[in-house]
C-alpha cells in the first residue's frame, strides 16, 4: 500500500508531506522508505516490524535523518535519550545514519539490552552548555573554555552492542585545543570514555598551571622525563555514570596503556558480538529450514492421504459396479435359458454387454481418481518445494 499524507500528528511528533509504502507479508509489516518532514528536518524510515514471534516482537529498521533540532530528536525519540543521552544535551542540527534493531516489551517500547546496530552522525556545529562530564573536565584542568563546549564538523561513527555504544575515536576541537574522542556509554548511564587532549601551552595559566606541574610531576615520577612544549599532550578518561561522572587527568604518555585497553576492550566485544550474531543467524537460518522441511513433508503426507482416500472409494466404487455387472449378467442367462435356446443365445450376448459395460465404468471411474490424486500429490510436491525454496532463501537473506 502506498500513501502520501499532508499532514499526521503522532504521539508528541508532527509530521507534513509523508510519502511512502507499506506492506504486511509473513506477520511482519515492511516499511519501503516511508519519507517525511518533522522536527526541523527530514526523516526516511525503512524496515521491519515483525511480529512472527508474537511473544517477542522485533523491529530492525533503517534510519535516515538529516538536520533536525538535536533537542527536539531527543525528545521526541527515547531510544536515543536513553542510548546517547550526552548528546541530548547539545543545541545544534545533525544528521544520522542508523541501522537499528531490538526486542520489543509488552508495551512496544525497545528492550534496550537487546539493542544492536550501528550508523553515524553529523553535525556542522554543536554546543554543550552544563553537561556534568564537562564541567568536571573543566574542574580538574581548571579551565572554564570546557564547561561550553562548541564541537565543529562532528563526523563520527558507532556501533550498537546489546544496549551500549560505543563510539569509534573522532576528532574535534575546541578553539586551539585538539582533541580525540572514544569509548562507550550503556543505556544504565555507565560509560567510559577517553579524550586525548592537545593544549597550547599559552592556555595554562594561574590555577591551570599548577595542574600542568602536577601532571609532569606525576609522568616525571614513574620515569617519563617529561618536558612541556607548545602543545601540552592531557587524557581525560571519563568513567562513572552520566549523572556522576569520574575524570581522572594525565599526559598522554602514561595514560596510553589504559586507552589501548579500552580499544582493545571495545574491539574484542564488537568482535565477539558479530561472531554471535553469524552464529544466531546460521542457527536460527538451520531451524527455520528444519521447520520448513517438517512442514513440506506434512504436506505432502496429508496430501497422500487424500489422495489414498480417493483411490479407495474409486477402487470400492469399482468393484461395486463390476459385482453388480455381473450379477446383471447372470440374471440375463438364467432368464433366458427360461425361453429356449434362442431366448438364450440373445441373453449371452446382452449380458456379455453388461459385463463389458461395467468393467469399462469401472476402470473409468478408478482411472479418473487416478488421475485427480496425481493431480493432487504433483500440486502438493509443488507447494512442498517453494515452501523449502522460500525457507532456503530467507536463510540466505534473500
Amino acid at each position: 500500500m502506498s500513501a502520501s499524507i499532508a499532514k499526521l500528528v503522532y504521539d508528541n511528533m508532527d509530521m507534513s508531506n509523508v510519502e511512502g509504502t507499506m506492506r504486511v507479508k509473513d506477520k511482519q509489516l515492511i516499511l519501503e522508505y516511508v519519507r517525511m518532514n518533522t522536527l526541523d528536518g527530514t526523516l526516511g524510515v525503512s524496515g521491519i516490524y515483525s511480529t512472527t514471534d508474537a511473544a517477542k516482537p522485533v523491529v530492525d529498521f533503517m534510519l535516515d535523518i538529516k538536520d533536525v533540532d538535536v533537542k527536539q530528536a531527543f525528545q521526541t525519540f527515547n531510544t536515543m535519550e536513553k542510548l546517547a543521552p550526552i548528546a541530548g544535551l547539545a543545541s545544534g542540527k545533525i544528521s544520522t545514519k542508523v541501522n537499528l534493531k531490538t526486542d520489543l516489551d509488552g508495551n512496544m517500547m525497545p528492550v534496550f539490552s537487546s539493542v544492536n546496530g550501528g550508523g553515524n552522525l553529523m553535525s556542522t556545529s554543536l554546543t554543550f552548555s552544563n553537561v556534568n562530564s564537562f564541567n568536571k573536565i573543566a574542574d580538574a584542568l581548571k579551565m572554564d573554555k570546557f564547561k561550553q563546549w562548541v564541537i565543529e564538523k562532528v563526523n563520527l561513527s558507532f556501533e550498537m552492542v546489546d544496549g551500549k555504544v560505543f563510539v569509534k575515536p573522532f576528532e574535534t576541537a575546541l578553539g586551539k585545543t585538539k582533541a580525540n574522542i572514544s569509548g562507550w556509554n550503556s543505556f544504565d548511564e555507565t560509560m567510559e570514555y577517553v579524550m586525548n587532549l592537545s593544549i597550547p601551552r599559552s592556555e595554562f595559566g594561574g590555577a591551570a598551571n599548577n595542574v600542568l606541574n602536577n601532571l609532569v610531576s606525576e609522568a616525571n615520577k614513574k620515569g617519563a622525563n617529561f618536558t612541556a612544549g607548545e602543545m601540552i599532550p592531557v587524557a581525560v578518561l571519563i568513567g562513572g555514570t552520566i549523572s556522576n561522572p569520574k575524570i581522572s587527568t594525565s599526559l598522554k604518555s602514561i595514560a596510553s596503556n589504559a586507552m589501548d585497553q579500552m580499544k582493545q576492550q571495545i574491539n574484542e566485544t564488537i568482535q565477539q558480538k558479530k561472531e554471535e550474531v553469524v552464529t544466531k543467524v546460521r542457527e536460527e537460518a538451520g531451524k527455520y529450514v528444519e521447520e520448513a522441511n517438517a512442514r513440506a513433508q506434512k504436506l505432502l503426507a496429508d496430501a497422500q492421504k487424500q489422495a489414498d482416500d480417493i483411490m479407495r472409494v474409486a477402487n470400492e466404487s469399482a468393484a461395486k459396479i463390476r459385482t453388480e455387472s455381473n450379477t446383471r449378467a447372470d440374471q440375463l442367462i438364467a432368464e433366458g435359458k427360461k425361453n429356449g435356446t434362442i431366448a438364450e443365445i440373445a441373453a449371452k450376448k446382452a449380458a456379455e454387454k453388461t459385463r463389458k459395460e461395467g468393467i469399462e465404468k469401472a476402470d473409468k471411474l478408478v482411472a479418473e481418481a487416478q488421475k485427480q490424486s496425481d493431480n493432487l500429490m504433483a500440486k502438493a510436491r509443488q507447494e512442498s518445494d517453494k515452501i523449502i525454496q522460500d525457507a532456503r532463501d530467507k536463510a540466505e537473506g534473500k
